[in-house]
């Protein structure tokens, strides 16, 4: 972003200050993996129901770490073209205080053992990680304001 042209700012002036700032498109960035992102469905379970999901952090090194809610985990995964695989998946063994919440950490670790695929929608919001024959095993959301390594 950038401004039209420049302004000024006078800091002894008790007027309010408005900036206008217009996109500067320079290239179109392609989506990537790399991103921090919270677990929309385990298959065709929602869980937008208010409740903490798991989340990955999927960091541009191939590791991998993360929240199943109960526990943290930490591993590594491969990317080639719109194939993935995650690996040496290490997790913490805290019990979880409900059985729900520890039905959905055991889906959405079964899930990422099982998942061979990605896509991103075309915005770069939602990543699709689905099984060999294409269904979708989990669906998540970005949240580009965590910091990543």
């Amino acid at each position: 972003f950038k401004t039209p042209s420049p302004a000024p700012v006078s800091l002894k002036t008790s007027k309010a200050i408005t900036i206008i700032l217009r996109r500067e498109v320079t290239q179109s960035l392609p989506h990537t993996l790399k991103g921090s992102w919270h677990t929309d469905k385990i298959g065709q379970t929602s869980l937008r129901d208010g409740t903490i999901t798991p989340t990955l952090d999927l960091h541009g090194d191939g590791t991998v770490s993360g929240s199943t809610v109960c526990n943290t985990i930490k591993g590594r995964y491969t990317a080639t073209g719109q194939t993935i695989a995650f690996s040496a998946i290490a997790s913490t063994k805290m019990a979880c205080a409900d059985s729900t919440v520890t039905q959905r950490e055991r889906a959405f670790l079964h899930s990422l053992e099982t998942v061979k695929n990605w896509e991103i929608s075309s915005q770069g919001e939602i990543l699709t990680l689905s099984n060999q024959a294409k269904e979708p095993l989990l669906v998540l959301h970005r949240q580009s304001h965590l910091p990543l390594k």
